[in-house]
C-alpha cells in the first residue's frame, strides 16, 4: 500500500505481517496496543487504540478481508479477553 495510511490500512498491514509469521489469531489488546506501536514504528502514524478498534469492528462486519484472503473471522473464547481467528482460503 502506498500513499496516505489510514487506521484500516495499517491494521491490514499488521495482520498481513502476522499472517506471514503464521499467526492467525488476534486479541483485543493486540489491536489496541500492538497495532498502534506498529503504525508509529513503520509509518510514523499515531492513532489511538480506540481508532484501531473501530477499524477492526468495521472489518469484522463483513467477516472477510479480501486483501489477506480471509474468508471468515471467527470469535473464540479466551476468558475475559476477546480473541478472533482469521480463516483463509
Amino acid at each position: 500500500m502506498t500513499g496516505k495510511k489510514t487506521a484500516r490500512d495499517i491494521l491490514i498491514e499488521f495482520l498481513a505481517s502476522r499472517k506471514n509469521q503464521n499467526i492467525i489469531t488476534i486479541a483485543s489488546h493486540e489491536i489496541e496496543e500492538d497495532v498502534r506501536k506498529f503504525g508509529k514504528h513503520y509509518y510514523n502514524k499515531l492513532h489511538n487504540g480506540s481508532t484501531y478498534s473501530r477499524a477492526w469492528r468495521k472489518l469484522k462486519e463483513t467477516g472477510r478481508i479480501p486483501e489477506l484472503d480471509v474468508v471468515q473471522i471467527k470469535s473464540i473464547s479466551s476468558g475475559s479477553e476477546s480473541r478472533w481467528v482469521l480463516q483463509t482460503i
